[in-house]
């Protein structure tokens, strides 16, 4: 691993061991799917899905717990999003698994960002 990769490893572990909050369990969930080539998470974001990156949420017990642990923050990137774009997120799916992929994407974009990846 060179040294930028390495840097960017070592700062989304740290991410990862903050206290619990969005960022946090997203850090922990990236380094859990693809382990020491986060990279490969981050060049693939803009190309698939968040559950066919971070396979664990196809599972609504999955997203429907990840949902209801940060729903304060979700509502805050919902809000924001709403605001900056000026529309209201419409969904045909279910509700929480829907908010649970787009917070979770949204705080990827934002490490992404964060750690010097450019998307």
């Amino acid at each position: 691993m060179n040294a930028s990769k390495n840097t960017s490893f070592e700062k989304l572990q740290a991410i990862a061991k903050e206290p619990l909050s969005l960022r946090s369990q997203v850090a922990k969930d990236i380094l859990e799917s693809y382990k020491e080539d986060i990279e490969e998470f981050f060049q693939e974001l803009p190309m698939f899905q968040i559950n066919d990156l971070i396979s664990k949420y196809i599972f609504y017990r999955h997203t429907h717990h990840f949902y209801d642990t940060h729903y304060d923050e979700i509502e805050e990137i919902r809000i924001e999003h709403s605001y900056y774009f000026g529309e209201i997120m419409k969904q045909n799916f279910d509700l929480k698994t829907i908010f649970c992929w787009f917070a979770i994407e949204q705080t990827a974009y934002e490490l992404a960002g964060e750690l010097g990846f450019e998307i």
